[in-house]
């Protein structure tokens, strides 16, 4: 029998019942999950650990340093955003084991990595537009934008 084949037990990341699957699967997967009903609830339970397993995922992805965990994004949660103070909505969508929101986690500091200290919550449309800039240079673009194209609007 070949390795990739081999079945071990598993325990859910949600109910935390013992499952087998093969390696070979469980080594491609982030969680684990004992059945679709369990990962259903494991997003619709706490829309924030959404939130923290896209973060980590994306940050094993590109090497970046990760060290927050749930409490870090509920710490810093005000329902609005860091840098424009528009409301953030998140709300379960028609589609199973996805969440939809306008907000999302940025790095205030670009270059380093996602730590307690150096996120806060913006609106995706920021934090698109902030991109790979610091915070302080983000602003001082807004506010040059603002001063020279303020009476356009």
């Amino acid at each position: 029998m070949r390795s990739k084949y081999l079945k071990i037990d598993y325990p859910c990341d949600y109910c935390g019942k013992t499952f087998s699957r093969s390696k070979n699967k469980i080594e491609r997967s982030k969680h684990r999950f004992c059945s679709l009903d369990c990962r259903y609830l494991f997003d619709r339970e706490d829309p924030f650990t959404y939130f923290l397993c896209r973060i980590k995922s994306r940050s094993r992805r590109h090497g970046i340093d990760c060290t927050i965990g749930i409490s870090d994004l509920y710490d810093i949660w005000t329902g609005r955003c860091s840098l424009t103070g528009e409301k953030i909505l998140i709300y379960d969508s028609f589609r199973k084991n996805h969440i939809l929101s306008n907000g999302s986690i940025d790095r205030i500091n670009s270059n380093e990595g996602y730590h307690s200290s150096n996120i806060q919550w913006v609106i995706k449309n920021v934090n698109i537009m902030k991109s790979n800039l610091s915070q302080r240079d983000f602003i001082k673009i807004c506010n040059q934008v603002s001063n020279y194209k303020g009476d356009a609007l």
